[in-house]
């Protein structure tokens, strides 16, 4: 049986951290990490996300993931304005590896609300199951880059399983 608004426990309802950025800047962010993961969302220019495995460039309309416990720093360009999103719990069955994503409407549209909502307001609740469906969802740019990038050169992806017959 699905849960009802009444079923929501005071954690599932609890309001994400938030920080909004609004211009570009040549500062990058200290380097840190989050317990529960982080979104970034980007409205407009681009975002820059620099980890350990290495740089993510994050453009206008798309969103990117960094997993709970991933350092990283961070800065814009291009005039860049968006949102970072720091959810108030861990979720299982997310992405274990920083990506940048396709996002739907509902997902960019579930980031924005989910930012104006106040402590212990039960939509809060659901607009996190909604993020947490819609990122399991969502398609990887990288992936789309390259079956493209493949198919314009007429070949196949090959996994390394294929590659050592």
């Amino acid at each position: 049986m699905q849960p009802t608004h009444a079923d929501l426990s005071p954690v599932e309802c609890a309001v994400a951290e938030t920080n909004r950025f609004n211009a570009a800047s040549a500062d990058i962010s200290r380097w840190h990490a989050h317990d529960t993961g982080q979104f970034i969302l980007v409205e407009s220019g681009t975002s820059h996300l620099y980890t350990e495995l290495g740089t993510w460039i994050i453009p206008a309309r798309r969103i990117a993931w960094v997993p709970p416990g991933v350092l990283h720093a961070s800065r814009s360009s291009g005039n860049g304005k968006g949102w970072v999103v720091i959810p108030p719990m861990k979720f299982a069955g997310l992405p274990s590896r920083v990506c940048v994503l396709r996002a739907s409407a509902l997902m960019i549209g579930a980031l924005q609300r989910v930012t104006q909502v106040q402590p212990r307001d039960r939509l809060g609740a659901l607009l996190w199951r909604v993020i947490a469906e819609e990122l399991r969802g969502a398609q990887r740019i990288v992936d789309v880059v390259l079956a493209k990038t493949l198919m314009d050169w007429g070949l196949k992806k090959v996994s390394t399983d294929d590659a050592r017959k």
